[in-house]
């Protein structure tokens, strides 16, 4: 069964966003340890960064295999290639995680903040590969479209009110559109 935060492009795209600032935030701190030479504190930082990265980013790409992508194989499944696409993302974002923690534990320190940054870029890339083919999925029986303002635009610059982002949202009517 898909929640309701994974079928709403508004919703969905706040998830991402949500997540997204917090490791991006976490990844500040780990620079900042870094450039201090606060080791013990850079290797904390990061162990936080991959729970956060876990808890957050990696259980919301299962809860998209197990509920979103197939609902959308349901209703058509000339889009497995896309599908396999997400899935893909999702398993080379586990990789760079796996990578993570073994250069952590092996305190291969100086390949931790590329790596934290490679995984921002490749999350930051499916979120908004996702959030475009969400908003071309119809909308169940209204056949609406969700547009959104690009993700891109929002980075960095999210409030901490969502309020703020929802209002970002605007629905058109399919109609409109032709």
């Amino acid at each position: 069964m898909v929640g309701p935060g994974l079928q709403q492009p508004d919703s969905h795209h706040l998830i991402h966003e949500m997540a997204w600032q917090e490791a991006n935030t976490i990844q500040s701190v780990i620079e900042r340890l870094w450039q201090t030479n606060a080791v013990e504190q850079f290797v904390e930082a990061t162990g936080i960064f991959i729970e956060v990265v876990e808890s957050r980013i990696l259980s919301h790409a299962i809860e998209e295999e197990r509920g979103l992508y197939p609902s959308w194989l349901a209703m058509n499944n000339a889009w497995t290639a896309v599908v396999a696409s997400f899935i893909e993302d999702h398993d080379h974002l586990r990789r760079l995680i796996h990578r993570l923690k073994d250069i952590t534990r092996q305190a291969y320190y100086s390949e931790v903040l590329p790596l934290i940054a490679e995984f921002l870029k490749q999350s930051h890339a499916h979120s908004d590969r996702e959030e475009t083919f969400m908003g071309k999925v119809d909308n169940g029986d209204r056949k609406e479209r969700f547009f959104m303002i690009p993700p891109q635009s929002l980075r960095g610059q999210v409030s901490a009110d969502v309020s703020d982002l929802t209002r970002l949202v605007v629905n058109v009517a399919y109609k409109s559109m032709m």
